[in-house]
């Protein structure tokens, strides 16, 4: 998420929404600390695992980063639903005899799984429920690594707009100086 103003206030209000729901105070360094652990994350990701937090959650505790940690992204249902629509989409793309498919995620996973389409293939239909198994965990792991291919990207990108203002301001006190 990129630091500033706003974003430290949405942040706190969800700090204090769990202070409020747990009953436990929010001290200004549980603030930062939380904060500096989740500051990677988008922020409406962390307010919806929040939510889900406040709903699910049975022991009147306060959320320890770990489990908003485990709340952010999609839910493991949903995930584990994905993974099986795409499992059922590769194999009846096995069936009609391609082994290519035009969604790179699938691909990613067919290679993380078996290690090309063609000996996904050639796996036997016995071992079925332990392929379909392996195929749904290695997809978690695929979009997990696409997240956080996303979220270094966005550093990135922060990381260039600081350098693009730092030049800026250099180029502006050299021509202020030069005038």
């Amino acid at each position: 998420m990129i630091e500033n103003q706003e974003t430290r206030l949405r942040f706190e209000k969800i700090m204090n929404t769990f202070a409020e729901v747990f009953g436990k105070p929010v001290t200004r360094e549980k603030n930062r600390i939380y904060f500096s652990f989740l500051k990677r994350y988008d922020l409406d990701e962390i307010e919806d695992a929040a939510e889900r937090i406040i709903n699910e959650k049975k022991i009147s505790t306060f959320p320890t980063i770990a489990e908003i940690l485990d709340k952010i992204g999609a839910p493991d249902e949903e995930l584990e639903s994905n993974a099986l629509e795409l499992w059922n989409k590769a194999c009846n793309l096995i069936i009609m005899g391609d082994h290519e498919s035009d969604d790179l995620i699938l691909d990613r996973t067919i290679e993380l799984a078996f290690g090309s389409w063609r000996k996904f293939g050639e796996t036997h239909p016995e071992n079925e429920s332990f392929d379909r198994n392996h195929f749904v965990n290695c997809y978690k792991n695929v979009i997990k690594k696409e997240k956080e291919l996303i979220l270094s990207r966005g550093n990135v990108f922060d990381e260039l707009n600081k350098t693009r203002e730092k030049i800026k301001q250099l180029e502006t006190g050299k021509s202020g100086g030069q005038e």
